[in-house]
């Protein structure tokens, strides 16, 4: 319960820690010295705030190729990323994208594909969707963009069908 006390006819209440997308329901009645009036009662969802696009210099997170180099070293080298397997990229903290960032723009490309294939771009504490955001094929460099949401940790996963190195910007 929030109580107001104001001279005036208009009084404003900020709710905070409400999740988007769920029903609040608000009360309101007016108390005075003869009082309280009739309550007022109004039920709305809240519509999510949309956090700001800030656009960065392009920075290097992952390159898998044994002679990749990325903007701070980490996440380079290591070979191509074997079939039906996972990599992990952490995206916060790195380049400039701030701790709280929730999603980012990436560039993902699949470098010398054995074979044609996919790769899936997710937060790494979800369930691997059922869908594709790059389709390769075989021994052919393809990149595409793809704006991904970050895991809680700030990290993105990049599922592949098939054994390829990986860069991601």
């Amino acid at each position: 319960e929030v109580v107001a006390n104001t001279n005036s006819t208009a009084t404003s209440i900020v709710l905070t820690n409400v999740q988007p997308g769920v029903a609040v329901w608000v009360s309101v009645s007016a108390l005075n010295a003869a009082g309280e009036g009739q309550r007022e009662q109004a039920a709305s969802a809240v519509a999510p705030m949309v956090a700001p696009y800030v656009p960065l210099t392009p920075f290097r997170l992952a390159d898998t190729r044994t002679n990749g180099v990325t903007g701070d070293g980490q996440g380079q080298g290591g070979g191509p990323v074997g079939t039906a397997q996972t990599l992990t990229v952490q995206v916060t903290g790195r380049g400039n994208v701030p701790a709280g960032a929730k999603a980012a723009a990436l560039n993902v490309t699949a470098v010398g594909p054995g074979a044609k294939g996919y790769a899936t771009v997710y937060p790494c504490d979800v369930t691997r969707p059922l869908a594709s955001n790059l389709n390769f094929a075989a021994g052919v460099t393809t990149a595409n963009a793809v704006f991904a949401d970050l895991s809680a940790t700030g990290t993105v996963c990049v599922f592949v069908s098939q054994a390829t190195n990986l860069i991601v910007d």
